[in-house]
């Protein structure tokens, strides 16, 4: 005899609402432990980007601790034309932490977006070759420029000495390089979109020939033709490969999650009905009797007008 619409047949377990509440939160507890952990193991992942902005708060933090101390450094890692001869790793690396007028926070969220997306694109080796390559490139030809126009007499001896510290070439350089390589649309959208906002002012003195404006020109344009090299276009495409695959696969395990042990068991996702909240519904004699007869018994519970056709137990 089919049963009355709503009524559950003898062996049917039914999961009540506080059980679903309570794998929600259950579910969100593991998430919230997921970015916890990502978070964590950031810097490990990403240690050039990590070193950068340990770099710029270190050095902000004995800005206001010591500034005479920290005025002191600015002169002696700046990359003048001189110190660039003498010791010019020392003052290459010295350089880029120091933040001289403004916040920090700027510096550190686009170090993070250029710097983080474009190691996460290329891995930390090849990043750090493109953005050290484009700060010492960029560097090279402002400086370089600089005592040409000394040499020539277009500017005075005095023009050598200048302050030229910061980390505005290596950002530069990361923005362009994600800008052109071939990784995600989100990231490359971003990057855009910070980089058409700085650029103007980055580039605006170089009308006047000053070394800013020309050492931020060659870090974008530096950093453009290291995303247009093949090598590192295969790198980026694969990177963005497995990225797509990453996430389909977290989607998938995701929805895998969702289901309950019932529905595990019988291959599928459950039926499910709202009456009083949500009502999980699963014949506990189909485990015994094979994947078929639970997913029939199942149906039959919730369709009962259907009916049975001949021969279905």
């Amino acid at each position: 005899m089919t049963p009355p619409a709503g009524a559950r047949s003898p062996g049917a377990v039914v999961a009540l609402p506080e059980v679903s509440a309570v794998r929600e939160v259950s579910a969100g507890r593991w998430r919230a432990a997921g970015v916890a952990v990502r978070l964590v193991g950031a810097p490990r992942a990403y240690p050039v980007t990590a070193l950068l902005m340990t770099a710029l708060l270190t050095a902000r933090i004995l800005r206001h601790v010591t500034p005479e101390l920290v005025h002191r450094w600015w002169w002696a890692t700046s990359t003048s034309l001189d110190q660039l001869a003498h010791h010019p790793l020392g003052v290459l690396f010295g350089s880029i932490p120091w933040v001289t007028g403004g916040p920090v926070i700027p510096w550190l969220a686009l170090a993070a977006l250029a710097v983080g997306g474009l190691e996460a694109t290329l891995g930390s080796v090849a990043a750090f070759a493109v953005v050290f390559g484009g700060h010492t490139g960029a560097t090279l030809i402002s400086e370089g420029i600089l005592g040409l126009r000394v040499a020539t007499g277009n500017l005075p001896s005095s023009a050598l000495h200048i302050l030229d510290v910061g980390p505005s070439y290596v950002v530069a350089t990361a923005l362009a390089a994600v800008a052109v390589l071939p990784t995600s649309r989100r990231l490359r959208l971003s990057c855009a979109v910070a980089l058409g906002a700085i650029a103007p002012a980055m580039m605006f003195d170089l009308v006047y020939g000053d070394v800013d404006g020309i050492g931020h020109t060659a870090a974008f344009a530096l950093g453009a033709l290291a995303a247009a090299l093949p090598a590192l276009r295969r790198r980026a495409a694969r990177s963005a490969s497995h990225a797509t695959a990453g996430s389909v696969g977290r989607a998938v395990r995701s929805a895998a999650g969702r289901c309950g042990p019932a529905d595990r068991s019988a291959g599928g996702v459950g039926v499910e009905e709202t009456v009083a909240g949500p009502v999980r519904v699963a014949d506990a004699h189909g485990a015994g009797g094979g994947e078929e007869t639970s997913r029939r018994r199942v149906l039959d519970v919730h369709q009962p007008a259907l009916g049975r056709p001949a021969g279905m137990p």
